[in-house]
């Protein structure tokens, strides 16, 4: 009798993992231009949350090959491959008033993109 109750409290957790794995879906990162757009306004001004900025550096973005571009140009100016050194900014600032003044670059970059987008609707 035992063994009944292991054998189908164990059968119905599998069954129930199995239709976890098989309807489930796997997380995606998939930022829409205007997140980023914000996320790169928050950094400019140096009131970013370093996590957001984090996974957004370290996270590629396949849907959107715009903001692929403007994140790759993030991470090398995070790792130092740029013309403008990473430095690190005071008070709770990620960069320093360089740094700061390419991220807006960046930004400003995301606002062209964002306003040159051409519109377009499902009926």
């Amino acid at each position: 009798m035992q063994f009944l109750v292991v054998f189908f409290v164990t059968l119905i957790f599998l069954l129930l993992l199995i239709a976890a794995l098989v309807f489930g879906r796997t997380p995606t990162y998939r930022p829409s231009r205007e997140s980023v757009l914000s996320l790169l306004k928050d950094v400019g001004d140096g009131g970013a949350n370093q996590q957001a900025w984090a996974v957004f550096l370290g996270s590629p973005i396949f849907h959107d090959d715009a903001l692929e571009k403007i994140r790759r140009d993030c991470y090398e100016f995070d790792e130092g491959l740029t013309d403008v050194p990473a430095k690190p900014g005071l008070h709770g600032r990620l960069y320093d008033a360089a740094g700061r003044a390419y991220i807006q670059a960046q930004a400003e970059k995301l606002t062209h993109i964002i306003k040159h987008t051409p519109v377009s609707r499902d009926f």
